[in-house]
């Protein structure tokens, strides 16, 4: 099954579509994190400080989520918790709970129904200077660790000049086809790439991705995880650079084989379900066949004390005849003597 098949088959796009219209896909881990701080007596500025967000980005998502009915406000000088610094406002206290509907909303996204969306960033694609500029570019000297970089901003993306070449940062963009956002990228960065060429009377050759390009997934296992520990390998990693668990995968092949596992565990399911049924249906059919082979052998049995019965009564004619042959010869012989 390919990706598409699979997100026009699933509940993903209508639970999506019907649950949370409000809610960009990608925010969703930051939406599911305010709520459970909330939830457990957080204070709006606390949770903007321990997330390294503004007070204004948080209380934004909790306005939303009140409108939605997910969060409901409570003002109680009872439920403080041990250790949260709750503030005191005009004597009372500003507080928040999750709603049976909020609850619901945390369940759906962690069984995956949702959140199954792509980020596609750290994409860069290289192209080679094959002539420089001819027109004066107005580069802009940036000082790193131990050397300088060229940086440039056109068309709204940002480009690094490199001695022999020149890299496009692609835009950090989502959705739930790999190899489309790949595509969507490789267009735009061919865009500013002829953009340049145009501009500044510049020639460079075709782009090629010059790093490993991520491909993000939020994944409520990796959120748990990466609370204590992050990993990292050939395929992938996983991390909270986003201020909440992501997978981190190197390639579309990967990202899309992770998207189509739930799809392949539902077959694989329906499979050991299938076996199991053709099992119990053979198991049925051999019981009958043992029944039936008992009865053979019975039969077998009963066939062997027929034949020997009849074997007896033969062997038992056989002598009575020969018995009365005998006693004729033994008459015949003693009438003419």
């Amino acid at each position: 099954m390919t990706l598409d098949r699979f997100i026009k088959s699933s509940k993903f796009e209508r639970t999506t579509s019907t649950l949370t219209p409000q809610f960009r896909p990608h925010s969703l881990p930051l939406i599911i994190r305010i709520m459970r701080m909330l939830d457990d007596g957080y204070y709006p500025a606390r949770i903007a400080g321990l997330l390294g967000k503004t007070r204004s980005h948080i209380h934004y998502y909790i306005k939303k989520l009140e409108k939605v009915g997910f969060i409901e406000k409570q003002e109680s000088l009872k439920t403080i918790k041990k250790g949260l610094y709750v503030r005191k406002s005009r004597g009372a206290l500003t507080l928040y709970h999750i709603t049976q509907a909020g609850t619901n909303f945390i369940a759906g996204i962690e069984r995956g129904a949702l959140g199954r969306v792509v980020r596609l960033h750290n994409c860069y694609f290289k192209y080679p200077i094959l002539r420089g500029a001819v027109k004066l570019i107005d580069w802009r000297k940036v000082e790193l660790n131990n050397w300088t970089q060229l940086i440039g901003l056109e068309l709204g993306l940002k480009v690094r000049k490199n001695p022999k070449s020149v890299e496009v940062i692609a835009p950090v963009v989502e959705g739930r086809n790999p190899y489309r956002l790949l595509l969507e990228a490789k267009e735009q960065a061919d865009v500013l790439a002829g953009h340049l060429e145009q501009k500044f009377g510049m020639v460079l050759g075709r782009g090629k991705l010059s790093r490993k390009t991520h491909f993000g997934i939020y994944d409520p296992v990796a959120n748990e995880l990466t609370k204590y520990m992050e990993f990292s390998g050939a395929r992938g990693k996983m991390d909270q650079s986003e201020t909440y668990g992501e997978l981190d995968l190197f390639s579309p092949e990967a990202a899309e084989e992770y998207l189509v596992m739930p799809a392949k565990i539902s077959h694989l399911e329906s499979d050991i379900s299938d076996v199991k049924a053709s099992m119990q249906i053979f198991g049925a059919g051999m019981r009958e066949h043992m029944k039936l082979i008992a009865n053979v052998e019975k039969l077998v049995v009963e066939l062997r004390e027929v034949v020997r019965v009849l074997s007896g009564k033969k062997e038992l004619l056989k002598n009575t005849v020969l018995e009365k042959k005998v006693q004729s010869s033994l008459t015949d012989f003693a009438d003419s003597h």
